[in-house]
């Protein structure tokens, strides 16, 4: 576990309550001077129980003695007792955040004596004062951190700042969490992962619930999420703190699976970038060695036009199984469309994830955890990155694309969950899971054609086009250029039903852009792809 986690998340937590009945809850309200502030309760330490509010009390800004180097007074961070503990004894301890860790800040303030700690942001983030940060670490009431503990933003902590020189005392008042997403768990005997209703994978961020990605008993996956990126615009940008994807199925475990997998579930939800997406995990119990779980995404456009330069990726913020979050290092192995974070300080496992389907679309690469808005995500999901090998806080962006997707089209991609004790482990589980990539699954309504994006698009040579049949009939697809003229037919002749893939071979041709047709009946469907030599 990381002893310090910088996530710009709104974090909840479902934990075992330690003194009440009541389930513990880090959704908190600071009320203080007539105002109220929003916090977030840490994932540490003695919990906030809902109906139990603390004060009002004064709120003691923390004055340590100045032996830490770099770290101002007012961070908590001197290794001993503060220096005004009376004051702080019974009371609340207000500290800022900074260069220590959040239970190093906990535990100097629970020795002081105060009955809970406030840390609010300092500038580290420029030109954002409403940042809620979820502190975590590995730290229980009997170590030290007996004083539950939350945070509030910089914009919060200066307001409070003035109320506390007005002699203003605060109540903290916590409330009951929401009950978590629906979820299920994926699990071959050495990997379990859990799958939830609103997109992410492995745990949610707004509950800090879920199996996360247990490899060989430990879990090694903070949060990931699957990555819909449009025009700049990303769904669902995991430092947002709650899923902007709208769940339509709850996540159920599957009876049947393809080869060779014989345990999966599978999930249904919308994106407000106009989509329908169908996420299923598979993995294969009876080869426990298999050290992955394999993800298809089938996304359908639903908007009611053709939606162009489309990215699908997956967000994962690993854990190396260190106690601190600045230790990773990250890799990208391109044979393999795989990016991979390891220990680079303390050594432990390696893990990542592999673009497996459709081949050689690898868009994005990205080993970099700070805190990223919509239009710096999608940079991450569209542009491959070679990671840096310094140690860092580090998390890994895989992404496919660009898919241009028709009206009612589908377009299906996959992706792997995997882990391994070293590199060269990690690598062999990567080239395992390349081999067994999942067949695509018809998702399309019933009753309705589909003329996929061909990919690779752009292409250099040959190209693979996939279609839809909702019964068997005839069909034609043929490809033209610009100027109108037809330059091949792929398909002239009776179809079965179901989807089916066939192959542009280009090689004669030169560069530019072309069109392909689909005829079936009255039914007429067109794409565009680039030949580039």
């Amino acid at each position: 576990m990381k002893t310090i986690r910088y996530f710009f998340l709104t974090l909840f937590v479902l934990a075992p309550a330690l003194a009440f009945a009541q389930e513990p809850t880090t959704v908190l309200t600071l009320e203080i001077g007539g105002s109220e502030y929003e916090a977030v309760g840490a994932l540490f330490g003695e919990p906030f129980i809902a109906g139990m509010n603390i004060g009002p009390l004064p709120l003691v800004i923390v004055e340590g003695d100045g032996t830490t180097p770099d770290a101002p007074p007012d961070e908590g961070c001197d290794p001993y007792t503060p220096s005004n503990a009376a004051e702080v004894a019974g009371n609340i301890a207000f500290v800022q955040r900074g260069v220590c860790a959040f239970t190093l800040k906990a535990q100097h303030a629970a020795a002081a004596g105060a009955v809970a700690v406030i840390v609010y942001m300092d500038e580290r983030v420029p030109d954002d004062d409403q940042t809620l940060v979820s502190m975590s670490g590995d730290c229980t009431p009997a170590e030290g951190c007996s004083a539950p503990a939350a945070f509030i933003s910089r914009a919060s902590g200066l307001a409070v700042l003035d109320a506390i020189a007005f002699g203003d005392e605060g109540t903290i008042v916590p409330e009951a969490p929401p009950p978590p997403p629906a979820s299920v768990v994926i699990d071959n005997g050495n990997v379990q992962t859990s799958l939830f209703a609103n997109g992410f994978i492995g745990s949610d961020p707004s509950f800090g619930f879920g199996e996360g990605f247990a490899f060989n008993g430990e879990n090694t996956l903070f949060v990931s999420s699957l990555l819909i990126g449009v025009a700049g615009d990303v769904t669902s940008n995991p430092y947002d703190g709650e899923s902007e994807f709208t769940a339509v199925q709850d996540p159920v475990l599957l009876t049947e699976f393809p080869a060779p997998y014989d345990a999966g579930a599978r999930a249904v939800f919308t994106s407000p970038l106009g989509f329908s997406v169908t996420l299923t995990g598979y993995a294969d119990a009876d080869e426990p060695n298999k050290d992955f779980v394999v993800y298809n995404v089938d996304v359908t456009n639903t908007s009611g036009a053709a939606i162009n330069g489309v990215y699908l990726g997956i967000f994962a913020d690993w854990d190396t199984g260190t106690t601190t979050s600045t230790d990773d290092s990250g890799g990208i192995d391109t044979a393999n469309n795989l990016v991979y974070v390891f220990d680079a300080v303390e050594g432990g496992g390696y893990y990542g994830v592999a673009a497996i389907a459709p081949p050689n679309s690898l868009s994005g690469a990205s080993v970099d955890a700070t805190g990223a808005d919509d239009a710096e995500l999608f940079t991450a999901l569209t542009t491959i990155v070679v990671p840096g090998v310094d140690p860092a806080e580090r998390a890994a962006v895989t992404g496919l694309g660009p898919f241009n997707i028709a009206a009612g089209a589908t377009q299906s991609v996959q992706f792997a969950f995997i882990g391994g004790t070293d590199l060269a482990d990690l690598l062999a589980n990567a080239a395992a899971a390349q081999n067994v990539s999942v067949a695509v699954e018809e998702t399309t309504p019933e009753g309705t054609f589909v003329l996929s994006s061909a990919y690779p698009n752009p292409f250099s040579s040959r190209a693979t086009i996939g279609f839809t049949l909702p019964t068997a009939q005839d069909v034609r697809v043929t490809v033209y250029d610009m100027l109108g003229r037809q330059v091949a037919t792929l398909v002239d002749g009776v179809r079965q039903a179901g989807a089916q893939t066939v192959e542009f071979d280009a090689s004669s041709l030169p560069s530019g852009m072309y069109i392909y047709r689909l005829e079936a009946g009255s039914t007429q469907l067109m794409q565009r792809v680039t030949l580039v030599r």
